[in-house]
């Protein structure tokens, strides 16, 4: 699955998806998947210098938790 942020997301996820990472990404939200949206996060940089390759490390989806949001 792709690493995608706010902006590119909600106009590349199909409808049912969007509508799921706009809700969890507000900034005041407490949707219970929120954790899964950081804004801010850590890189762990290619060795090869190749940004594109770049690992963004961010938690992995509770899939319990997504399969009961409404």
């Amino acid at each position: 699955m792709a690493v995608l942020p706010p902006a590119s997301g909600l106009s590349a996820l199909p409808p049912p998806y969007a509508g799921l990472m706009r809700a969890a990404s507000a900034p005041a939200s407490a949707h219970p998947l929120r954790h899964c949206f950081p804004h801010a996060y850590r890189v762990h940089p290619c060795p090869s210098g190749r940004e594109w390759r770049d690992v963004a490390l961010i938690p992995f989806i509770d899939v319990a938790g997504l399969q009961a949001s409404p």
